[in-house]
């Protein structure tokens, strides 16, 4: 109890300097909104130019489309809370680890959080907010408490699903040296890939989507429970939390054997 506790009080204390610093820009901050709502407004244009001549995308619908959009937006923004995950293959090549594994805390969990950006995961939550008020004035949809809780608790593992995916790619850094051929694999969000149903994707594709680049989890099946169009959705998101488990399992894994080769700054 004791070991959770302090590392529950040291994410806070990570949370209250990156807020300290969002503060000062709060102006940047405003434009960080702007910008989000900006993104969703070019997914809306491009559906709507798509499907100028159909009603839907496979089984989607517009309204489907664009909460696929909002969701897999939203998800890049919250997940800045776990922003280290991005900058940790530098740290373990540049042998930057030193300071961390000197700590009493685990010391992925504190390279993962220490960089958080609070503002980012701010930026995320109210844009999604405002965009799903937005949503169902303008699709008339109604919504009921046990989707929404379904919803929230998909989005959630479906962040930390990516940021375990994107920490098992930095640790190839503790064998390779030069690890930028898996870079685009760590920004998977510039593939774009959270604004399309999986299920207008053969096989194979799908499980791309769910493993090597699992942005499925952020989007998709958010989008699913939200539009209530599943009849067990405590099914899926046991898949959910299975897949979360078996991940960081692997990284915990991967992560003790790769420590065990780490070398410091001079050797």
């Amino acid at each position: 109890m004791n070991y959770l506790v302090k590392h529950i009080k040291v994410a806070i204390a990570f949370f209250k300097i990156s807020w300290k610093n969002s503060i000062e820009y709060m102006n940047d901050f405003a434009v960080l909104c702007v910008d989000f709502i900006v993104t969703i407004a070019s997914t809306i244009i491009f559906w709507r130019f798509l499907l100028v001549d159909y009603e839907k995308l496979g089984t989607w619908s517009m309204a489907g489309l664009i909460l696929i959009g909002i969701f897999g937006n939203a998800s890049w923004a919250i997940g800045e809370i776990f922003a280290g995950a991005w900058a940790l293959s530098g740290k373990i090549t540049e042998g930057r680890l030193d300071k961390y594994m000197c700590r009493p805390v685990n010391t992925l969990f504190s390279c993962v959080l220490e960089d958080m950006q609070v503002e980012e995961m701010i930026k995320g939550i109210l844009s999604l907010l405002i965009l799903l008020i937005w949503h169902g004035i303008k699709f008339d949809i109604a919504v009921n408490p046990a989707d929404v809780i379904y919803t929230i608790v998909s989005l959630v593992i479906g962040v930390i699903i990516v940021a375990i995916v994107r920490c098992l790619y930095s640790c190839s850094a503790f064998w390779f040296e030069n690890t930028e051929g898996l870079n685009f694999l760590v920004h998977m969000e510039d593939f774009g890939l959270e604004h399309y149903p999986l299920d207008i994707f053969n096989k194979t594709t799908k499980l791309v989507l769910l493993s090597i680049i699992p942005v499925g989890f952020v989007s998709y099946f958010p989008a699913m429970f939200y539009m209530h169009i599943i009849e067990k959705p405590y099914m899926y998101l046991l898949f959910e939390v299975i897949a979360m488990i078996i991940l960081a399992l692997a990284l915990h894994l991967i992560w003790k054997k790769g420590i065990k080769k780490y070398e410091a700054t001079g050797g």
